[in-house]
């Protein structure tokens, strides 16, 4: 019995045979070892082990890192190739083979063949993702991994980034690569995480751009409170609401006027008082105030949003919050919610809370509705739930007006301003720099400590919180060539370029890029209706894909793939998602896959072989009924 226990398993203790009994008596101790039942108990615990890890760290930190920190690391991989090791030996050390191994051998060569699948689809398979949009082609995917890329008149280069975070893999003054030409480029810094902040310049041979830096402070019994500084400017590329602050109520502008003729108009155009609805334009720093009185179920044009169409629908003297409808919309709001008009008798004890419903619609005839509540702000912001809006800010005002503090540059290029209070009072002139304003509410005070008339906007970077959302990972460079440097700081997905005597060099720090066989263009996506009126219960696109000269249009679904060069294309953009015209596809080449499909199946067969098949355990036996 014990030595048909032997036979099945890669025992440690197995009986050596005298010589001629079939067994080969001298084999290296390695192998013998290696290939031992404790060897692989211990080999296996470990793995187990390893696993359960890094199931736990998926859920923590997500695929792509448990890929990276676990199964591409080189320990987990190094194991793998032990229990590999472990069962070649076990299968070596039955040399010379008897029928009763047949059993034996095809389930260790079956386990060696699926490690080999494996190792086949990590050394020649990728994967990554395809983001498409309507009539736009593509033959290349994203994959894991980031890369830094140079190319000046000489040509182009790319260096991968090592996983995981730069400062942690790099020391400044690492070389990153160099070009044909001789330019080499040297990391001097990697942040993690960094904040574009927009820098301005006076230029006197830039256009016009009025921009001024603001300190609003508050202040108690003569000493400064609170504190905050910023620069408005007219042209803000970086930021194309970055012309006005909207606080809850009152409003601060700059703009520019080409007459004088302008320039009155557009501080006539401040508002005629309380009860009105006020729009601000992105990059606009006109003030479009409409009376709510006489102007319910009326289309109001707005200049300079034209194309689109803004209708009260109706307005109600006392509001409250309902529940919030749409959740996603809400977290992009300032003002997170909704509201329904009620009767006054429903809150008795509750404030006057006015409110007025508003349907925005485009040439195209698409629209939307929000709800304003007085001294409320909502911002709609451009292609917004796949709305084309671009209206920067959209205020209601209560029992009275919004202050308003409104500068304007002149043709004479001075700048001028105007303060509306919330009592109707005026205050105008020009603006005077390191004079303090008292705006009369809240012992706030404005304070401007430098005009620029003529402004460039420069884009700097520098670190930012660990966790502080909205911002991407970035690194200075220095550029050498010859006797000539420059140094410049490239963004996550962004492209720089620097200018030498013999032409200019451009650089990008990005995702990963692969090229594909095949071609594939967007036709149209959208989501999948549950048969049993359960909504939407996934998503599908269609797609043309070309390659090899061929033309098709295919579907494709998260069960339905498309093959197409060796390649599986799914569908992976998430049912709940509700944009249209994008789709996201995951893209997967697995070589290997066959190779563990195979070798699973003859797993099977000879785990049969070895527990029920007496024939190939016994030289004398018959297989069992």
């Amino acid at each position: 019995m014990t030595d048909e226990i032997n036979d099945v398993t890669a025992g440690d203790g197995l009986p050596e045979k005298a010589p001629g009994k079939g067994r080969v008596r001298v084999l290296p101790a390695i192998v013998k070892y290696s290939g031992s039942g404790k060897t692989a108990v211990v080999l296996m615990a470990l793995l187990v082990a390893a696993l359960i890890v890094a199931t736990f760290y998926e859920k923590q930190t997500g695929a792509g890192s448990v890929r990276r920190n676990f199964y591409g690391a080189w320990w987990f991989r190094g194991l793998l190739g032990l229990i590999a090791l472990n069962i070649l030996s076990a299968i070596l050390h039955r040399i010379p083979f008897k029928a009763r191994h047949v059993g034996f051998l095809v389930v260790h060569v079956s386990l060696l063949a699926i490690l080999a699948g494996g190792l086949v689809t990590a050394l020649w398979g990728s994967e990554g993702e395809i983001l498409l949009r309507d009539g736009r082609m593509t033959d290349r995917m994203m994959i894991a991994g980031d890369e830094f890329y140079a190319e000046d008149e000489s040509g182009g280069a790319a260096v991968r980034l090592p996983d995981g975070e730069g400062e942690k893999a790099w020391a400044p003054g690492h070389a990153l690569l160099e070009l044909p030409s001789g330019k080499r480029f040297v990391l001097v810094d990697y942040f993690s995480n960094c904040q574009a902040v927009p820098v301005f310049l006076n230029d006197a041979a830039a256009e016009r751009n009025p921009a001024i830096q603001v300190v609003t402070t508050t202040e108690e019994e003569g000493k400064e409170t609170g504190r905050s500084e910023q620069t408005l400017a007219t042209n803000n590329t970086a930021d194309p609401y970055g012309s006005h602050v909207v606080f809850w109520d009152f409003d601060l502008n700059v703009g520019k006027a080409e007459s004088e003729e302008e320039m009155e108009r557009m501080f006539e155009g401040m508002g005629a008082g309380p009860g009105e609805l006020t729009i601000l334009l992105a990059g606009d720093a006109r003030i479009h105030a409409f009376a709510v009185e006489g102007n319910i179920g009326k289309d109001i044009r707005v200049s300079g949003a034209e194309g689109f169409s803004l209708r009260m629908v109706e307005s109600a003297p006392d509001a409250k919050m309902t529940d919030v409808v749409n959740e996603a919309r809400a977290r992009a709001r300032e003002f997170p919610g909704s509201a329904s008009p009620v009767a006054r008798g429903a809150r008795p004890h509750a404030p006057m809370n006015p409110a007025l419903k508003i349907r925005l619609t485009d040439a195209q005839g698409r629209s939307q509705e929000e709800t304003v509540l007085a001294g409320g702000v909502i911002a709609l912001r451009a292609a917004e739930d796949g709305m084309p809006w671009d209206f920067s800010y959209v205020m209601l005002s209560g029992d009275e007006r919004r202050r308003r503090f409104l500068m304007v540059q002149g043709p004479d290029e001075r700048l001028h301003y105007k303060y509306v209070r919330s009592d109707g009072s005026t205050e105008s002139g020009e603006v005077e720099i390191g004079k303090s304003y008292p705006l009369g509410f809240d012992n706030l005070f404005l304070k401007f400590t430098e005009y620029m008339p003529h402004a460039r906007m420069e884009i700097h970077y520098e670190a930012a919180a660990p966790r502080m959302s909205g911002n991407r990972p970035c690194m200075t460079v220095r550029v050498e060539s010859g006797s000539e440097e420059r140094l410049t700081v490239v963004p996550y997905g962004g492209k720089e370029s620097v200018a030498f005597e013999g032409g200019k060099v451009s650089m990008e720090f990005r995702k990963r890029t692969e090229k594909l066989p095949f071609t594939l263009e967007l036709v149209k996506s959208g989501g999948i209706e549950d048969a049993g009126g359960g909504g939407i219960i996934g998503r599908e696109s269609e797609v043309i894909c070309r390659a090899g000269g061929e033309e098709a249009r295919k579907t494709v679904r998260a069960n339905e793939p498309l093959s197409i060069a060796g390649y599986k294309v799914y569908q992976a953009t998430p049912a709940q998602f509700e944009g249209e015209g994008v789709s996201l596809l995951k893209v997967v080449r697995d070589p290997g896959l066959m190779i563990m499909y195979i070798a699973c199946a003859a797993l099977v067969a000879g785990i049969f072989l070895v527990f029920y098949c007496r024939r190939f355990r016994k030289e004398d036996a018959t297989c069992a009924k």
